[in-house]
């Protein structure tokens, strides 16, 4: 059977999941490099995206990309560990204290354990076409945007600025600083992924609610 244009393209979409260890990858490098190079932190890195790349690639090796509950599992994978490396900066940033690695963990497990909990509502709030007729979406993409528009979407730009009137280190603490929320809107965005582990099927593109 011919396989349709629809068709090919879904297949080439759903293909970039075998990329998306360069996610985390990039993000992970803050981690590494910030405020400083450490070697622990680095192997740490290095151990988690090796782990990833080794999924994706047993993934491709069974081309597992047109599976849903593979695809949404991998994909959950991939932005908690993004997520998770956006908090750990700041932590390394203002000394590395023990305190304040345990309360940002607990707000990653928090954030877990709630979205998960209301994983359906995340999921037709930020994942769906249907996102704009949802009091969650609305306000979750408008936190989003004001988020990004107050940092200028995390641009060299307004670290720079930060830097010129207020110092390397206050640059260094506010631009940290900003990224916690962004791993906190990766957490709630793209936990939600969870709705196709338990049911592959479920429709995120319908604009008509699948319940």
């Amino acid at each position: 059977m011919k396989i349709s244009e629809e068709e090919t393209a879904t297949d080439q979409l759903a293909r970039n999941v075998y990329k998306s260890p360069l996610i985390p990858g990039i993000v992970g490098i803050g981690v590494v490099a910030i405020p400083h190079w450490s070697t622990i932190y680095f192997l740490i890195w290095g151990l988690i995206i090796a782990l990833l790349v080794l999924r994706v690639f047993l993934g491709y090796l069974k081309q597992k990309h047109l599976d849903y509950r593979w695809h949404a599992l991998t994909g959950i994978f991939v932005y908690d560990t993004t997520a998770f490396f956006f908090l750990i900066p700041f932590w390394r940033v203002v000394g590395e204290p023990l305190w304040l690695l345990l309360v940002l963990i607990g707000v990653y497990v928090l954030c877990l354990i709630l979205t998960h909990h209301f994983r359906y509502v995340v999921a037709e709030g930020v994942l769906s076409a249907r996102w704009r007729k949802t009091l969650f979406g609305k306000v979750y993409w408008t936190v989003a945007f004001l988020l990004v528009i107050f940092t200028a979407g995390g641009s060299y730009g307004f670290s720079r600025s930060l830097q010129v009137f207020q110092g390397y280190n206050t640059a260094l603490f506010v631009t940290t600083a900003c990224l916690i929320p962004f791993g906190i809107l990766f957490i709630v965005g793209f936990h939600g992924l969870w709705v196709r582990v338990e049911n592959p099927d479920y429709d995120l593109n319908s604009e008509e609610n699948p319940n």
